[in-house]
Formats: structure tokens, C-alpha cells, sequence
């Protein structure tokens, strides 16, 4: 519809034209109630329970990103396949845990003297704090 035509113009259009073409309705003009009726509120109310579905459901599944759970799955599939090339690259699974073993107490050996060491640190540390104290309470004595 021309809204700038003038009125003569628009009485000049036939019946036809100005008529809906009623075999091709849109697809939402379809909803109706059970009496026939076309319903828009409850075809608002589908649309919206919808689209409130639709937005429940991304959110699900985009939470953050990556969940805890497929991180620490993530990281032993990592260990079980580093695991099998390892026991292919020694010849046998037994020899590729010796290997493994051999790795992990070399690793806690030396996280153990790191260890020591810090807390070795810390206690002379701790001593010298605590001796500090004694004299600067003694001269305010």
C-alpha cells in the first residue's frame, strides 16, 4: 500500500489486489486456537517459552567455557596417551613404568631437598627475627 498515492489512486485499485492471498498465509498466522480463532497471545507466549528455552540451553552449555570436570578429563586422557607412547617407545608396558617410576622419584627426590632447603631458610630466619626482638626489648629495659 502507497501511503503517498492519492486517494483517487487508491480507490482506483481492484478488489483483488487489495485482498490477502489467503492459500499463503505466513506460517504464524496458522497458530489458532481450538475453535478455529487465531490466538496471538498464545503464539506470544510460545514464541517467548521458545526463546527462553533456546537462551537456557546456550547458557548450559556455554557456562564459562571449559567445566573442571572436562579439564581433569582432558588431562588423563593426555596421561593415558603419553603413558601408551611411552610403554611403545620402551618395548613394553613394565619397561615403561620402570621409566616412569625412575622419572617421578628423581622428581620428588628433588622437590624433597627444595624443600628442606626452604624450610631450613625459613627456621634461621625465624631465629634471627627472635633474637632481634630479645635485644630490642633488652635495651628498652
Amino acid at each position: 500500500m502507497n501511503i503517498f498515492a492519492s486517494s483517487s489512486a487508491r480507490d482506483a485499485q481492484s478488489p483483488d489486489e487489495s485482498a490477502p492471498d489467503v492459500g499463503h498465509e505466513p506460517p504464524r498466522a496458522r497458530i489458532r486456537d481450538r475453535w478455529g480463532k487465531r490466538n496471538d497471545a498464545a503464539m506470544r507466549r510460545a514464541y517467548l517459552r521458545g526463546r527462553r528455552d533456546e537462551r537456557a540451553l546456550q547458557r548450559g552449555a556455554n557456562r564459562g567455557g571449559v567445566s573442571v570436570a572436562n579439564l581433569i578429563v582432558l588431562f588423563a586422557a593426555c596421561l593415558c596417551v603419553l603413558f601408551v607412547a611411552l610403554a611403545i617407545h620402551e618395548g613394553s608396558f613394565a619397561r615403561g613404568g620402570q621409566v616412569l617410576d625412575r622419572s617421578i622419584a628423581a622428581a620428588s627426590a628433588s622437590a624433597r631437598q627444595t624443600t628442606e632447603l626452604a624450610v631450613a631458610k625459613a627456621g634461621q630466619a625465624i631465629q634471627n627475627v627472635g633474637g632481634r626482638l630479645k635485644q630490642s626489648a633488652a635495651g628498652l629495659g
